[in-house]
C-alpha cells in the first residue's frame, strides 16, 4: 500500500529529524531575541519615566516656568482640551501664596516665606514623626507637609510654624488671609531647589490634594485662574506631541520642560535600533531559512509523492499528508518554544511580563504559517509544472 511506503520512508528520513530538531533550537534563539527587544525597551522606558518627572509647565511668561499674580491666566478651554488628552495623566493649577505674620518657636520670622504645592514624592534629609498642619485651629488629615532646606537652617530646631496664608480669590486681587499652624514637617533635601518661582527659597510644601481644599473653601467658583499649570504626562515620549498640542491651540503660551526629552530619545534610541536591527536581521534570515528548508524538502520527497500519485492518490490528499505532517511538528514548536522561551526569561529575569507572552506568540505563530504553507505552496507549484510519470523518470535517471 503506497501511503505505508511513504509513512515508513518519512519515520526512516532521520535527516528530516535533525532538521527539525536545529530548526526548533534556532526558533528558541530567535524568539528569545525578538521577545529581548520588545522587553528591553519596555523596561528601558518604565525605568526612565520612573527616574523623571515627565512634568511639564505652561504659561504666558518665558519658559512657562514664571508664577507672578499679575500674569496673564491660561484660557479655560485650553486647560479642559489638555484634560481630555489621552497623553496627560493630569494637570493642576499652581498657586503660590505668601505667608504674612509667621512666627517660628513662639518668635517673630522677618523673611519671606511661601507655600507652593508639589506633585511628587520629595527626597528628604530630615524626617520628623507625626506632623500636625491645622487651618483656623482645626487639624487637617493630608498628605505629607515639607518646608525647604534653607527654611530649616533657618529656623534652627523644633519645627513649629504658626502664621496667616494670603490666598488670592481671583484676577482683582482680592485676598482671604488664612490663619495656619505647622508642626513637625519633614525637611527636603539641599539640592531640591524652588522648581516654579524665583521669589523665594523659604518654602513650605503642602500636596496638591491639601490645596485643592483650600481653593475650594477660599474660591468657591473658581473664579480665579492660575497662570501657571503644572501637566504630568505619561511618558517622556509623549513631550513633544504634548507640546505641539499645546502650541497648535495657542502660539504665545510657552511650555517648559525641565528634562531634555531630546537628550534622553537620543541616549536611549540608539541602543534601542542596535537591538531591533540585529533581532531583524535575524528575523529575516531564519524566514529566509525556513522558505529554502521547506521547499527543498519538497523537491527532495517529490518521488514519494510520485508514487502515492501514481498509485490512486490524488493532489488534495497529497496536500493533506503534508498539512498534517507539518501542523502537527507546528503545535509541538509552539508550545515548546513558548515555554522555553518564558523559562528563560523567568530565571534571567524573575517576571513574565504580558509583552513577552505576546512578542513570543506572534513571532512563533508567523514562523510556523511559513513552515507550515510554503511546502504546500511548493508542492502545487512542482505539480503545476511537471506530473508524477516525468518525476519518477527524473528520479530513476
Amino acid at each position: 500500500f503506497p501511503l505505508n511506503y511513504y509513512l515508513h520512508a518519512q519515520k526512516s528520513n532521520k535527516i528530516h529529524y535533525k532538521r527539525n530538531i536545529i530548526i526548533s533550537f534556532l526558533m528558541i534563539i530567535m524568539t528569545y531575541m525578538m521577545c529581548f527587544q520588545a522587553y528591553y525597551q519596555k523596561e528601558t522606558e518604565r525605568m526612565i519615566n520612573k527616574a523623571i518627572d515627565n512634568e511639564l509647565r505652561i504659561s504666558y511668561k518665558d519658559g512657562g516656568n514664571t508664577y507672578d499674580m499679575a500674569g496673564t491666566p491660561v484660557s479655560r478651554t485650553l486647560v479642559q482640551d489638555l484634560s481630555q488628552n489621552n497623553m496627560i495623566q493630569n494637570i493642576s493649577p499652581f498657586f503660590e501664596w505668601n505667608v504674612a505674620h509667621m512666627t517660628v518657636n513662639d518668635s517673630s520670622f522677618k523673611e519671606t516665606v511661601v507655600i507652593q504645592p508639589y506633585y511628587k514624592k520629595m527626597k528628604t534629609v530630615k524626617k520628623n514623626s507625626n506632623p500636625v498642619f491645622s487651618i483656623d485651629k482645626q487639624k487637617i488629615n493630608t498628605d505629607k507637609i515639607y518646608i525647604s532646606y534653607s527654611l530649616y537652617q533657618k529656623i534652627k530646631g523644633h519645627i513649629h510654624l504658626t502664621g496667616t496664608m494670603q490666598v488670592l480669590k481671583n484676577n482683582e486681587f482680592e485676598f482671604v488671609e488664612i490663619p495656619f499652624e505647622l508642626s513637625n514637617a519633614d525637611t527636603v533635601d539641599k539640592d531640591i531647589g524652588n522648581r516654579y518661582t524665583k521669589s523665594t527659597e523659604n518654602i513650605i510644601y503642602i500636596s496638591q490634594n491639601l490645596y485643592q481644599k483650600i481653593i475650594n473653601q477660599c474660591i468657591p467658583d473658581d473664579s480665579y485662574q492660575s497662570n501657571v499649570y503644572i501637566l504630568k504626562i505619561n511618558s517622556y515620549k509623549n513631550t513633544q506631541a504634548v507640546t505641539d498640542f499645546i502650541k497648535k491651540h495657542d502660539q504665545q503660551i510657552k511650555v517648559y520642560n525641565p528634562v531634555s526629552s531630546t537628550i534622553l530619545n537620543q541616549t536611549t534610541s540608539f541602543g534601542f535600533e542596535m537591538i531591533y536591527n540585529f533581532s531583524k536581521i535575524i528575523f529575516i534570515l531564519f524566514i529566509l531559512s525556513c522558505f529554502i528548508i521547506g521547499i527543498f524538502d519538497v523537491v527532495i520527497r517529490r518521488y514519494q509523492y510520485a508514487l502515492l500519485l501514481v498509485n490512486g492518490f490524488n493532489k488534495k490528499q497529497c496536500l493533506k499528508l503534508i498539512l498534517k505532517e507539518r501542523v502537527n511538528y507546528c503545535l509541538l514548536s509552539i508550545v515548546l518554544a513558548q515555554v522555553s522561551v518564558m523559562s528563560v526569561f523567568y530565571l534571567q529575569y524573575h517576571t513574565l511580563a504580558s509583552i513577552i507572552i505576546e512578542r513570543a506568540l506572534s513571532v512563533l505563530i508567523i514562523i510556523n504559517l511559513i513552515i507550515l504553507f510554503v511546502p504546500c505552496f511548493t508542492f502545487s507549484i512542482l505539480m503545476k509544472i511537471n506530473n508524477e510519470g516525468n518525476m519518477l523518470k527524473t528520479s530513476e535517471e
